[in-house]
């Protein structure tokens, strides 16, 4: 028949096979490889920074000021050769009432105070590994040979007056500022309180004019401020007593 439809061969799809299960479990995910290499690499990290910091702290040195121990490449007194931190050595300043005077060091009272520092040399550090070192103790006692005594002219030397170059050195020497008043007015704000007797308020003005030679405003302020707080305790003490 001529009207009739010509037949269409049937198209066969092949479909890829899946992969065989021995295949997938002998062949490692890329995440798996990924984690172990990250964590090699932390792992790598950390024995590099304790390595680092067993070499930075081998023969380490105590501050005397503050008692805390630092690499042994630590700023050294250019006078007696005492260690001393940074953070104390930038504590150190001339007297505020006689700025004309040079400030002193703290350990043998020697003017023009100022430190030396020798940078590590790393070229070394496997030598000095080696080596067991000694730690310095607050009486400055090692088996480190002494150092000798600098000239404040160095170059080498940072004075403590490096640290605040706007100090007028050349002005005369101020006079320290009257605090009589003042420290009287505020006593009597502070320290009056009712039902006081005659005796405990002469044994605190002559704690307060002994204390005033030595003692400068804040710190007289603070011990008042505690020496109150337990007289208050001890007040409502007896309060509770009596109410019981």
């Amino acid at each position: 028949l001529e009207d009739a439809p010509i037949p269409v061969p049937e198209t066969i799809l092949i479909l890829p096979t899946p992969p065989s299960l021995s295949t997938m479990t002998c062949r490692p995910s890329l995440t798996s490889k990924r984690s172990k290499s990250a964590s090699a690499i932390e792992t790598y990290k950390m024995e590099r920074q304790k390595e680092r910091e067993r070499t930075l702290y081998n023969n380490a040195v105590e501050c005397p000021i503050c008692f805390l121990y630092y690499p042994p490449h630590i700023n050294y007194s250019r006078c007696c050769g005492q260690p001393i931190c940074t953070e104390c050595f930038i504590q150190i300043h001339r007297p505020i009432e006689t700025p004309s005077v040079p400030s002193s060091c703290p350990f043998c009272t020697q003017e023009n105070y100022g430190i030396t520092y020798e940078p590590p040399q790393w070229g070394e550090k496997r030598k000095n590994n080696n080596i067991s070192g000694t730690r310095h103790t607050t009486s400055g006692v090692s088996e480190s040979p002494r150092r000798e005594c600098v000239s404040h002219m160095s170059s080498n030397v940072v004075l403590a007056d490096h640290i605040r170059p706007k100090l007028d050195t050349s002005s005369a020497p101020l006079r320290p500022v009257p605090r009589r008043s003042s420290i009287s007015n505020l006593r009597r704000v502070l320290m009056t309180r009712p039902n006081r007797s005659a005796s405990s308020t002469a044994a605190d003005d002559m704690f307060t004019n002994r204390r005033q030679e030595t003692m400068d405003l804040e710190d007289w302020m603070v011990m008042n401020a505690i020496r109150l707080s337990l007289a208050e305790q001890v007040d409502e003490r007896k309060n509770r007593r009596r109410r019981i």
